[in-house]
């Protein structure tokens, strides 16, 4: 069951330390992952969290 737990907007924001108007942006313009409960309810999954993570990994640039 703990794959199927779901984080609010300020849960997420909190967790990766950006501001709520980010993760709202974010949403709003499709850039991040998320899960629609209803009309209004967005939620982010373990799942979502790790691709937006993954999205701003930066690769090793040998000198």
């Amino acid at each position: 069951m703990d794959d199927l737990e779901l984080i609010t907007k300020d849960e997420l924001a909190a967790l990766i330390r950006k501001p709520r108007s980010w993760v709202d942006k974010k949403v709003t313009a499709r850039e991040i992952p998320f899960t629609r409960l209803g009309v209004r309810d967005i939620r982010f999954s373990r799942a979502d969290i790790a691709a937006i993570h993954a999205m701003g990994r930066q690769p090793v640039i040998a000198a």
